[in-house]
């Protein structure tokens, strides 16, 4: 569609959407200058009126490009575009009593989907409650607020209880604006909540990693058992299965050595000195370990 026109983006007129389509594509002909012939101030002359034969074909030609195939049933006899315009005003804007059932149902099953947004949700309440307006049912400011009170999700329930049991419920326009501060607030008490979750798991692997890479790094040491480089000598798995015997005998061999006169035990005129060993008490001549 030519943006020209100033209605490229504009969604073509469903079963749903006809009052967001009113109101733009009405935009549509204002930009255009041809809103007057759709509403009928720009009255066809009754002589010389090949210019404004022109431009009626055109607001027409573009309110038909703006329906969807399975609307076109409803504007495909109109000659004029305020023959089409009024065709579809009857259909969606009817007074009658089913129109009437069908929009006050609407209403009361809305419910807030988790994928739309406060603002956006508002809106569409707003819009459901101004159709049934135009039919002639007004419904009061506080019976609105409390039907969308009661048509907001779970995470919304502390929040709906607090309005609830004031004196006063605020008036419609008023919490609707609650409503999106609402959201925004719970928004951001969620973001450094998350923000927080990923600082502690990081820390937590980035310890992970330098116990990983601690218990991995051999550090830089020589087994008095096996001579290898990289372990000590009490985790070789090169020592004999006796170390528990060995590791008695070490003790025992060299806990204590002294040097003492010879006369303190044996008497041996060659031996002026004695080793002792403390644990095992015994004396040798120092000759033997000389």
């Amino acid at each position: 569609m030519a943006t020209a026109t100033g209605f490229a983006n504009i969604e073509k007129l469903n079963e749903n959407n006809y009052e967001l389509w009113k109101v733009q594509m009405k935009s549509v002909l204002i930009f255009n200058d041809l809103w007057g012939y759709v509403d009928g101030t720009e009255v066809k002359p009754e002589a010389d009126a090949q210019d404004w034969t022109k431009k009626d074909s055109k607001a027409l030609a573009l309110i038909n490009l703006s329906i969807s195939h399975s609307q076109l049933n409803h504007v495909k006899k109109a000659a004029t575009s305020k023959q089409a315009w009024d065709g579809l005003k009857a259909v969606f804007e009817s007074r009658g009593p089913v129109r009437k059932a069908v929009l006050y149902k609407q209403l009361l099953r809305l419910e807030k989907k988790p994928d739309v947004s406060m603002s956006q949700y508002v809106i569409e309440f707003t819009s459901k409650a101004e159709q049934l307006a135009e039919t002639g049912i007004d419904i009061p400011e506080e019976l609105l607020s409390v039907m969308l009170l009661g048509s907001l999700p779970a995470e919304f329930e502390n929040f709906s209880v607090a309005i609830e049991s004031r004196d006063d419920i605020p008036s419609f326009e008023n919490l609707k604006l609650k409503l999106v501060e609402e959201e925004a607030r719970q928004i951001d008490r969620v973001i450094p909540s998350n923000q927080d979750c990923n600082s502690n798991s990081a820390l937590v692997t980035k310890g992970r990693r330098a116990n990983k890479k601690t218990d991995t790094q051999k550090p830089n040491l020589k087994c008095y058992n096996c001579g290898k480089m990289g372990h000590k000598s009490r985790v070789c798995w090169s020592k004999p299965k006796n170390d528990g015997k060995n590791k008695n005998n070490e003790n025992d061999a060299m806990t204590v050595v002294a040097l003492e006169p010879q006369g303190t035990c044996a008497e041996t005129e060659q031996a002026s000195w004695t080793l002792m060993n403390v644990n095992n008490r015994k004396c040798i001549p120092q000759q033997i370990i000389s």
